[in-house]
């Protein structure tokens, strides 16, 4: 298993997506070494031995991690609206934000 859910995941769409160059949600196209980054992408997803992608994996990792292209500032249930006028569902233990901008103050 390559991923930390108990499920079998492999980490390929997310990483293409996100890392390599001209994916939907890359937001970090001048990062200094983006030729290795997409290199060891496509890489680690043609590798079949498991201990040479896992390998490479690290790789792509300490790159990301030494370089990272956003630093996500969130926390579990940190934003909530809580106050008897105000006319929203909050949903505890979730970690999106559901209609935040749907919230309205009753009177």
């Amino acid at each position: 298993m390559l991923s930390q859910f108990s499920v079998p995941f492999d980490p390929y769409l997310r990483l293409s997506l996100s890392l390599r160059n001209g994916g939907t949600v890359c937001h970090y196209f001048d990062r200094p070494n983006q030729a290795e980054m997409d290199a060891l992408v496509t890489a680690q997803s043609k590798e079949t031995n498991r201990h040479k992608r896992l390998s490479i994996l690290k790789k792509i990792h300490r790159i990301n991690n030494s370089d990272p292209a956003n630093i996500p500032l969130y926390g579990l249930n940190m934003i909530y609206g809580m106050n008897r006028r105000l006319d929203y569902n909050w949903m505890p233990g979730t970690v999106e934000l559901f209609g935040l901008e749907n919230i309205k103050i009753k009177k």
